[in-house]
């Protein structure tokens, strides 16, 4: 699928998809969810993400589909968005990330006022019995940790941002699930772009292909 992006974009893909999204044909809703899902799984790519970015009205398309759609459409367009446009500059030290959250979000996060998770386990749901037993031994050894049990951070990106942010690490469980979850390859890159230190934990070997390995060079 990597390999095919760059055939896919020049082919005129990125036009065709803000098509999708802008024409209100039958069946919109479960047509704007593939096409906003398809735009999040393109802009990976660096040089495809700028692609998109100079695709007239696709902004706008992505907005209406994250106000009007369903919500998994919803999920979709905000996931698509938060790659696609710029983010915020990378905070300095002691500067407390401009996240936007509720305090009700704050404290499941564990970021609350002179708080600090050492450790992010990012890993894909299906896995998530085996990461605790590797929580439960990172704290056994002393690490405070912090992992996603509720879900927050699959549907709410701001949750997944301010938990990145307030880590001095992030570990990154991999899977062949991990590799294939929109979510969690969005994790993975804010990770990166934030130039945050982190590790991998692969459980299977051959996934360290394209994007991954260029993430997982940062130790």
């Amino acid at each position: 699928m990597e390999a095919a992006k760059p055939r896919l974009a020049k082919a005129g893909v990125i036009s065709l998809l803000v098509r999708v999204l802008r024409e209100k044909q039958h069946q919109w809703d479960r047509a704007s969810f593939w096409a906003a899902s398809a735009l999040w799984n393109l802009a990976f790519d660096e040089d495809i993400k700028t692609q998109i970015l100079e695709e007239p009205g696709v902004l706008e398309a992505l907005e209406e589909a994250r106000r009007l759609g369903s919500e998994n459409t919803k999920m979709k367009a905000r996931g698509a968005l938060w790659m696609i446009q710029p983010q915020p500059e990378e905070t300095k030290e002691g500067d407390q990330p401009a996240t936007g959250l509720s305090a009700e979000d704050m404290q499941k996060l564990g970021a609350i006022e002179n708080a600090k998770a050492q450790v992010m386990l990012s890993y894909e749901w299906h896995h998530q019995a085996q990461v605790m037993q590797l929580k439960e031994q990172l704290n056994a050894r002393g690490f405070n940790v912090w992992m996603d049990v509720d879900r927050m951070m699959g549907s709410t990106l701001e949750a997944m941002a301010a938990a990145i942010e307030s880590s001095d690490a992030i570990i990154m469980c991999i899977s062949g699930r991990y590799k294939e979850s929109q979510a969690c390859r969005t994790e993975a890159e804010y990770a990166y772009t934030r130039k945050k230190n982190f590790d991998s934990s692969h459980g299977r070997k051959g996934l360290q292909t394209g994007w991954m390995a260029r993430n997982s060079r940062r130790k």
